[in-house]
């Protein structure tokens, strides 16, 4: 029987230390989809073409629509990172991604950027749809 093999398992030695890894679920379509509707009406007012700038560049965005974009980009995330094994500063593990919103306040800016990296391939591929 078929079985759609979704998740990835992705190799974080480099952040974490040998043997560490972030798993993710990789999003459908219809959820980048929606992912885009949700943030469309805050991000076009920021983009006079109309097109999404690339990553390294950077949107000088309104206090209140900057938080409406992370909120949305970190629910995003914890409902696609399955688990990781990261832990703290103090070697403590960092709680499960996955539904936890918070959690993402606790990584360093080098996680952090890692995790955003994760999810570009996908919201690129569905952006030269449009």
């Amino acid at each position: 029987m078929a079985k759609r093999k979704n998740t990835t398992r992705v190799n974080t030695n480099d952040l974490q230390g040998p043997g560490s890894y972030i798993e993710i679920r990789r999003p459908t379509v219809g959820e980048l989809r929606e992912f885009r509707v949700e943030l469309w009406p805050i991000l076009e007012r920021y983009m006079p073409d109309g097109k999404l700038p690339d990553s390294a560049t950077s949107i000088a965005m309104s206090t209140d629509d900057e938080t409406a974009v992370d909120e949305a980009t970190r629910r995003f995330w914890s409902e696609h990172i399955v688990s990781w094994d990261w832990v703290d500063d103090h070697g403590e593990p960092l709680p499960s991604p996955n539904g936890n919103v918070e959690v993402f306040s606790q990584l360093t800016d080098a996680e952090f950027a890692f995790v955003r990296k994760q999810f570009e391939p996908a919201l690129n591929k569905d952006e030269k749809k449009r």
